[in-house]
């Protein structure tokens, strides 16, 4: 299987399209979530504090370079393994989301 770039695992805070009716059943998916505890949080909050930190470590090296470091390149930057960096970026994302859809909620 082909390897992602930089770019399909990147931190994305907000959707790009959006309609009436998506934005409708959005909504109603939203209530469903459970509010958070202050401890959950917590935790998220950290994973999407790692993720931004790893973010920056490869705009970092494309500023140095001028070119997108590959994976391997960001994952050797940031001191850990290939398979690290693309889980703590995956888990930064998935508590990203998590914690906007729960905070949503309290709109």
């Amino acid at each position: 299987a082909a390897r992602p770039t930089r770019g399909s695992v990147a931190l994305s805070f907000f959707q790009q399209t959006s309609d009436q009716g998506s934005d409708a059943s959005h909504m109603m998916a939203i209530r469903e979530h459970d509010l958070l505890t202050k401890e959950e949080e917590l935790e998220l909050a950290a994973d999407v504090q790692m993720a931004m930190r790893l973010q920056r470590i490869s705009e970092e090296l494309e500023e140095t370079s001028g070119i997108s470091p590959s994976v391997g390149e960001w994952a050797s930057a940031a001191g850990m393994s290939y398979d690290k960096l693309l889980g703590l970026i995956r888990k930064g994302n998935k508590s990203k989301d998590r914690l906007l859809t729960a905070n949503l909620r309290l709109g």
